[in-house]
């Protein structure tokens, strides 16, 4: 299985700052919380914060238990985020109906599972070794964090799909609305993929969660 590398961050202040601002659009979203998609949008920012949260702490302590501890945590909000999108988007765009309810079911079920499994490190599904470089993080991922990435962007795939959807079958301010949106999950999109071909660097995650919140 392929290695991965958690690098010491550099820019832990502006991460924290954008902690802060996630947290703000968050407490601003709750308020309108009886409207569709309200509450998703609020979730998905405070499980931004806690993704960022989570990679500071893993870079500023010092021993290899609380690293990995935070770590598993991180990967736990990556398979949150795409649930909560989905959910979100299904709610905002009223397209609810499109998804059956044993297959919403299905997912959740996944998700759980997942989660379960990410945070203990069960049966050494999601990585097998751990080491230090340095400050670096070395992992030896397994069968289930492969598992896990696919899950994460089957859920992305399919809310970009309704995304587009939900522009083709709108019109006037809807589709404007719709537009927004989609350019919010595009930008989500850009900067995950950064962050991926830039060998684990976080700098691209702060500015792409920034980016997306203030569009949403």
């Amino acid at each position: 299985m392929s290695i991965q590398s958690y690098y010491p961050i550099t820019n832990i202040w502006f991460c924290l700052l954008v902690v802060a601002a996630l947290e703000a659009q968050a407490i601003y979203t709750w308020q309108f919380r009886k409207m569709p998609g309200a509450k998703m949008a609020a979730y998905s920012q405070v499980c931004k914060a806690i993704w960022l949260l989570a990679l500071i702490l893993a870079s500023i302590n010092a021993g290899l238990p609380a690293k990995l501890f935070w770590i598993a945590v991180q990967k736990m909000t990556v398979v949150i985020l795409p649930y909560l999108w989905l959910l979100f988007t299904l709610q905002i765009s009223q397209q609810q109906k499109l998804i059956p309810s044993v297959i919403k079911h299905c997912i959740s079920g996944i998700l759980g599972y997942l989660l379960l499994v990410i945070l203990l490190n069960w049966n050494e599904l999601i990585w097998r070794q751990a080491w230090l470089d340095g400050q670096t993080v070395m992992l030896v991922g397994e069968t289930g964090q492969w598992f896990a990435q696919v899950y994460g962007y089957l859920l992305g795939i399919t809310t970009t799909v309704l995304a587009v959807r939900w522009v083709v079958i709108t019109a006037g301010l809807r589709r404007r609305q719709a537009l927004w949106y989609l350019l919010a999950a595009l930008i989500s999109w850009a900067s995950h993929f950064i962050w991926k071909f830039s060998g684990g660097s976080i700098q691209a995650m702060p500015w792409g969660f920034l980016i997306n919140g203030v569009f949403v």
